[in-house]
C-alpha cells in the first residue's frame, strides 16, 4: 500500500521551473539572433535604397530636362542633403536625398543637363550613405555616369 501512493504522488503532469526557465532562455536566444540578423538586413537594404534613389533622382532630371527641351541647372552644396535645380529663371526646387548627404569635401558643385542628353562638364561628385562614400563620376555624353564605392 505504501508504495501505491508513493507512485500516485509523483504522478504531476507540469513542467518544472527549471523546465520552463530552460525553455523561455532558448526562445530569447533565438529572438535576439533573429532580431540582429533583421537588422543588419533592414540596414543594408536601406543603404542600397539610398544609393538607388540618388540614380533614380538624377535620371528624373535628366529625363525632365530632356522632355522638356530646356536646360536644367543641378547644383550640390557640400554637407547638404538635398540636390538643387533650376529649370526657369528665379526659381529654385530642391530633391531630398535619402540617407545621404553631399560630402563635406565635395569640390564638383554645378552641373547642366542640356535638354538634348547631355552634361555640359566631367567632374566627380562626392557622396554619403550610411557613413559610406561614394564618387559619382560624370561623363560629357549624354548624360552617363557611374558609381564608385570609395573607402
Amino acid at each position: 500500500m505504501i508504495m501505491v501512493k508513493l507512485l500516485h504522488i509523483n504522478d504531476n503532469k507540469g513542467f518544472t521551473l527549471v523546465e520552463m526557465i530552460i525553455v523561455l532562455s532558448i526562445i530569447s536566444i533565438i529572438f535576439m539572433v533573429t532580431m540582429y540578423l533583421s537588422i543588419n538586413a533592414l540596414a543594408r537594404s536601406g543603404l542600397n535604397n539610398g544609393i538607388d534613389d540618388f540614380k533614380t533622382k538624377l535620371e528624373y532630371l535628366e529625363t525632365k530636362s530632356l522632355s522638356q527641351k530646356q536646360p536644367i541647372l543641378v547644383w550640390f552644396k557640400p554637407n547638404s542633403d538635398k540636390i538643387f535645380y533650376q529649370i526657369e529663371k528665379n526659381h529654385i526646387q530642391s530633391i531630398s536625398l535619402y540617407k545621404g548627404r553631399i560630402s563635406k569635401d565635395n569640390q564638383f558643385t554645378t552641373l547642366v543637363f542640356d535638354g538634348e542628353g547631355n552634361i555640359n562638364q566631367f567632374g566627380t561628385l562626392k557622396v554619403e550613405f550610411n557613413d559610406r562614400k561614394y564618387h559619382v563620376i560624370f561623363r560629357i555624353e549624354k548624360g552617363r555616369y557611374r558609381i564608385v564605392e570609395t573607402t
